[in-house]
Formats: C-alpha cells, sequence, structure tokens
C-alpha cells in the first residue's frame, strides 16, 4: 500500500525543540547560565554582574573606584598595587608613627577596607594623631594647660633664679614633644632626657678681708653666707656681722 509522500504533516523546526544555548556556556563561578530562545543570559549572584565579551556572556565581580588616600597613613597591601578593587577585595591601612584610629597610644594602627557587593566600600576609619594629655607641671616652672597631640610640643619656662643647667646667664626654657609612646618627652640624639629647673650657682663664697664666713657651703639661689668679722673690727659701730645673699646676678 503506497501512500504520497505529500499527504504526511511536514515537521517544523519548532517541533525539533529549543536547543540549549547554556551548552558550553561558562557564567564564571559568580552565577548560573539560564537557557533563552536563541540565547542565555546569566543569572549572576550579589556582587557580580553580568558582562559581555563579543557572543559570550559571564558574571564578573563589581568593580569598586580605586581605594581613595586616607591622611597620616599609606596603603600597605591591594589587590592591584593601589588600583581599581572588586568585590571582596580588601585593602590594608598602615597609620603613620605617632598615629592610630582612636588617637591612643595603645589604639589599633591600621584598618581594612572592604569592596562591598553593591560597588562601594564599607566604612572609612581614619588615622589620628596620638594625644599626650595636658602637660604635667615641672618644679619652679610654668607651662601650658592645654593638651598636646603629635607630633606638637609644650615649652617650660623657668621662673626667676633658675635654669636648666643652674648655671647663671644659662638657657631657662626648654620642650617636651608628644611622641608616639603617648608621652611627653625631651629628646636628645634620639633618647628621652630628664629636663629640669635648677637654681642658680654663685660657686664658693668670696673672702673678705678681716672677716670669716660662718658657711663656706653656700653656692644656690637663696641660700645666705654670714660673715664676722674678726675681733676688734665691725663693718659698722652696731654690728660684728654681716650677711651676703647668693644671687644669680
Amino acid at each position: 500500500d503506497h501512500r504520497d509522500l505529500h499527504s504526511f504533516p511536514t515537521r517544523r523546526s519548532s517541533d525539533l525543540g529549543n536547543i540549549d544555548d547554556c551548552h558550553g556556556a561558562q557564567c564564571g563561578q559568580g552565577g548560573t547560565c539560564e537557557d533563552q530562545v536563541s540565547d542565555y543570559i546569566c543569572n549572576c549572584r550579589p556582587g557580580f554582574e553580568q558582562i559581555t565579551h563579543g557572543e559570550d556572556k559571564t558574571c564578573e565581580r563589581v568593580e569598586c573606584r580605586t581605594p581613595p588616600s586616607v591622611e597620616n597613613s599609606r596603603i600597605a597591601t591591594n589587590r592591584d598595587s593601589g588600583g581599581k578593587t572588586v568585590f571582596e577585595d580588601v585593602t590594608l591601612y598602615e597609620c603613620f608613627e605617632g598615629f592610630s584610629t582612636n588617637g591612643r597610644h595603645d589604639g589599633p594602627r591600621d584598618f581594612t577596607l572592604t569592596c562591598q557587593e553593591d560597588g562601594t566600600f564599607s566604612e572609612l576609619s581614619e588615622c589620628l594623631p596620638i594625644q599626650c594629655g595636658v602637660p604635667q607641671q615641672v618644679a619652679h616652672a610654668t607651662c601650658s594647660d592645654e593638651p598636646v597631640s603629635f607630633p606638637d610640643s609644650v615649652e617650660y619656662q623657668c621662673a626667676e633664679g633658675y635654669t636648666i643647667t643652674g648655671a647663671a646667664g644659662g638657657a631657662t626654657t626648654f620642650e617636651k614633644f608628644c611622641t608616639d609612646s603617648g608621652r611627653l618627652l625631651t629628646l636628645s640624639i634620639g633618647q628621652a632626657v630628664v629636663m629640669s629647673c635648677i637654681p642658680v650657682t654663685c660657686g664658693t663664697p668670696p673672702n673678705f678681708d678681716l672677716a670669716t664666713v660662718g658657711n663656706p657651703a653656700v653656692h644656690s639661689l637663696g641660700e645666705v653666707a654670714e660673715y664676722t668679722c674678726i675681733e676688734g673690727f665691725t663693718i659698722d659701730p652696731d654690728r660684728k656681722s654681716t650677711r651676703l645673699n647668693s644671687s644669680h646676678d
């Protein structure tokens, strides 16, 4: 029984089924392929976005801008040596000497910045000058009572009759600098030295003819050397002794 071949229905291309366009398509680790009619799309997970390269599509990480500069710090590590970052990239900042993230000498000295899934950065920290607080008082000196922070200093002024060496005519001021340790220090060749205001010394009391000094150990400001005339002599009819005040003049 032969029938006309033309009597059989013609198969249309749509009856063959849609070709799997995801076959061999690589959406990368950031997404999965979804087949479309004669096409496909990449369903990207958060932090990734579909990027087209010619006829190929893939999910690539969302890009953030270049990490910003932070005053008083440097970028220690970064994926692209300071260039643009992408989702989940972490940039490490390190504060310069004398700075921390909270202004305390024992506070954190570094922090990180993360590129987030929406293409923005996480909250940015800062590097603040370390605080040394209000200067301590030094005997026989005056100074400001304002708090001092790195790298500033405070000047001390010795009272009249005092110098930093005890020598008459010597320096009467010195500075203490706020250091990375959070302490106010006077530094000399990189080493901390203790500074103070010392009474000026006048040396050994001089000798006077026809008189003796009762306390030859008098040397410093405010001490008194008392002289007594030898028998038969006086500085005036009513007195037999006189005093010589120790002075830096």
